[in-house]
C-alpha cells in the first residue's frame, strides 16, 4: 500500500486536511465534530488495549510460560 503524506488540522468551521500538499476543508458542526473526536478516542482505546495484549502474550513466550507439555 502506498503511503501518503497527511495532516489533518481541527479548526473552529470543521477539519482542513491535507493529503500530499492537496489541501481539503471538511466543514463541521459542533455535533459531527464531536463524533469524530469520540470515534478517534474509541479507536484509539481499542488500539492501546490490542498493543498491551500483544505486549503481555510476548513477555509470556520470554519466559517460557505456556501450554503444558505431555
Amino acid at each position: 500500500m502506498p503511503q501518503h503524506s497527511f495532516l489533518i488540522i481541527p479548526r473552529n468551521d470543521g477539519v482542513a486536511v491535507s493529503v500530499d500538499g492537496n489541501l481539503h476543508i471538511k466543514e463541521m458542526n459542533s455535533r459531527e465534530m464531536l463524533t469524530l473526536a469520540g470515534r478517534c478516542f474509541e479507536v484509539a482505546m481499542e488500539m492501546l488495549k490490542e498493543e498491551e495484549r500483544d505486549k503481555d502474550n510476548t513477555n509470556i513466550g520470554e519466559i517460557g510460560i505456556g501450554p503444558a507439555e505431555g
